[in-house]
């Protein structure tokens, strides 16, 4: 026979609510996380309308975020701790109203974008909705109800779903203790697969609390555990075996039940120490040069012909007899520029094209076709300062060339003499 319901008391009123619109059937890709969400909000609502979660405060929700200053802060927080994966969100206070609160989610452009969280009261109970025509009692039935059904028309972004939380680290810390404590208890936590790989590696769990009242190790006692076919134990150097055992200071590895190892140390009241629970040593960091790449070298192809590179660099250093080097010397049409080295123009820059004509001033259809570079290095050359040699005065010069020819003469001349003076007085000797 089919089953009635039966009627309420008299003294129990049903309370008249709106009932959410029925969900949509569940996409493989996201149930994990909706469902998650789900057994959260289940569980909230079963504690009656006497009580009140904490978790129904949105400011009290895991992916609450209050400490931002602007916009752009959020979008490179999200960014960052998301890498840019569509469906990461966080819930932050609105800036343009401080009481009223926004949703930043990553949207499949991989780019970030907001929308705000609309309010009204109905019979006293406060609603919380982004369009008028579906309403929540909460932020978190809102969250799980739009991780399934898209967000309609999120500036002109369509796919937008609240799929993966990111949770504040205060939180994170929080429901590490709980799981730890009670990994045996049926609450579903709303966290993804790869919120908690994301969190785990950003947020490690704290470290088990250090015991008061360690023992104090002694050289004469014997601290070793007895082997077993798991079990290895490490000595000091020089103990002797005894029984199969060691005696003095060792250390036990014995391999635990889930796979993993637990190194304990022992002492006579049997004290044991785990490390199952530290995190993981953090990856060493890139350092990375100007370009952005790693600091390691890129080949280079050894049967790459480097002839005319040498030749450019050798041609690069080679200098002209006036001073001035030869990649700056060449201009088009065979033109070269040179600075004289005449007393009278000493310095002074002219052009010489490659049929030996010269000329103080460039030829027109050669400065035509001058570049940049070629200006510029004109223009330095005009600019340098040379310091001209001494000039002499011609009728000076004569006269001095004359005055030391005299001079050589009459050098010449007295030497001459001496030494014929010598000879004449050798022979009469």
């Amino acid at each position: 026979m089919p089953k009635h319901r039966a009627p309420a008391p008299p003294g129990d009123q049903i309370p008249d609510t709106q009932a959410p619109p029925p969900p949509l059937p569940l996409n493989s890709r996201h149930s994990s996380s909706s469902q998650s969400l789900r057994s959260n909000t289940s569980s909230t609502s079963e504690m009656g309308h006497n009580s009140f979660d904490r978790r129904q405060d949105p400011k009290r929700l895991p992916y609450f975020f209050s400490n931002f200053t602007s916009q752009e802060e959020v979008c490179q927080f999200l960014c960052h701790h998301s890498k840019k994966k569509p469906g990461f969100f966080l819930l932050r206070p609105s800036f343009s109203n401080r009481s009223s609160f926004s949703v930043s989610v990553v949207v499949p452009d991989k780019t970030v974008r907001h929308t705000n969280i609309k309010t009204d009261l109905f019979e006293g109970s406060k609603r919380y909705f982004l369009v008028p025509e579906v309403k929540f009692p909460s932020v978190q039935h809102l969250v799980s109800y739009y991780g399934e059904n898209e967000v309609k028309n999120l500036q002109k972004v369509n796919n937008v779903r609240f799929l993966y939380p990111l949770k504040s680290r205060r939180e994170s810390r929080t429901e590490s203790f709980e799981d730890s404590g009670s990994s045996t208890s049926g609450n579903s936590h709303y966290q993804s697969t790869s919120d908690v790989a994301n969190m785990s590696l950003e947020n490690p769990p704290a470290l088990p609390t250090r015991p008061r009242d360690l023992p104090r190790l002694s050289s004469q006692n014997s601290l070793g555990l007895s082997p077993s076919p798991s079990t290895a134990s490490i000595g000091s150097p020089g103990e002797v075996f005894q029984n199969g055992s060691f005696h003095g200071s060792s250390l036990s590895i014995e391999s635990g039940r889930s796979g993993g190892r637990d190194i304990r140390v022992g002492a006579q009241n049997g004290s044991v120490s785990s490390i199952d629970l530290r995190p993981p040593a953090m990856l060493p960091i890139v350092h990375l040069t100007k370009d952005g790449n790693p600091y390691y070298s890129s080949p280079r192809n050894v049967d790459e012909d480097i002839t005319d590179r040498l030749k450019e660099v050798l041609r690069q250093s080679e200098v002209c007899d006036c001073g001035i080097p030869r990649d700056k010397a060449d201009l088009p049409l065979g033109w070269t520029v040179h600075r004289s080295k005449d007393p009278s123009s000493f310095g002074k820059i002219f052009f010489q094209s490659n049929k030996g004509v010269t000329s103080w001033r460039l030829p027109q259809e050669v400065e035509s076709k001058l570049n940049y570079d070629q200006h510029q290095n004109l223009k330095e050359l005009r600019n340098e300062r040379i310091v001209p040699v001494p000039m002499v005065h011609p009728v000076l010069s004569n006269t001095r060339h004359a005055v030391a020819g005299v001079l050589v003469m009459a050098i010449l001349e007295r030497i001459t003499l001496e030494f014929v003076a010598q000879n004449i007085v050798d022979d009469r000797e």
